[in-house]
């Protein structure tokens, strides 16, 4: 059975078996694992689990191996997806320099290995949060759609959705961000706001542009 306290050794296995994880999951999909699987992956997280333990909360780099290895060697435990989130965490607080675009490969393959878990809004919300600024306008439309397509107060999605028009300007897009300045205006029907303001202000100078 692999010794989890040797570090380097869990580092480069770890690695490898994430890479050949994605590799696998993006060519074939997702596959039923069966319980004697199961029962074999969640022994090794609990050997991870005890080394976690162990390891000093300042050790960013013993940590990183060992949520490697929880993800790598445990893909179809729930372990594996609370280390995903952990690893992203890590990278982005407990690194002398922030890496945030590791935080971002991480939650990106979260997103593709899990689709269905329950983290995924968390998931999310922290990675348009990690986009948002970049050039990636792209992405960031993508976000903001998907978290948009969630149930929330009127109040906070009126305030999203004119975060999404203004970032379809960003994009480029003077359609798309005019389907939603209108959205806004439809769903707020006779409700003022400023992000209503806001959107009739922005579809108006949209409108007399295109003419």
């Amino acid at each position: 059975m692999m010794q989890v306290n040797d570090f380097n050794t869990v580092s480069n296995k770890a690695v490898s078996i994430i890479v050949l994880a994605m590799c696998v999951f993006f060519t074939t999909g997702a596959y039923a694992v069966s319980d004697e699987e199961l029962a074999r992956q969640e022994a090794l997280i609990l050997e991870y689990r005890l080394s976690l333990a162990r390891t000093p909360a300042d050790e960013a780099e013993a940590r990183e191996r060992i949520y490697l290895g929880m993800i790598g060697e445990g893909p179809d435990t729930e372990a594996a997806q609370e280390a995903l989130w952990a690893l992203a965490g890590l990278y982005l607080d407990d690194f002398d320099e922030p890496q945030e675009v590791k935080a971002q490969e991480v939650l990106e393959y979260f997103i593709k290995k899990y689709p269905d878990s329950p983290w995924i809004p968390q998931v999310e919300n922290r990675l348009l949060w990690l986009y948002e600024g970049s050039s990636n306008q792209t992405r960031i439309v993508e976000l903001y759609e998907k978290i948009l397509q969630r149930d929330m107060p009127p109040s906070l999605r009126q305030s999203l959705a004119l975060r999404c028009a203004q970032a379809w300007e960003a994009a480029k897009r003077p359609d798309k961000a005019q389907e939603w300045y209108t959205r806004i205006l439809k769903e707020a029907g006779s409700n003022a706001s400023p992000e209503v303001e806001a959107a009739r202000a922005r579809l108006a100078a949209l409108k007399q542009k295109g003419r």
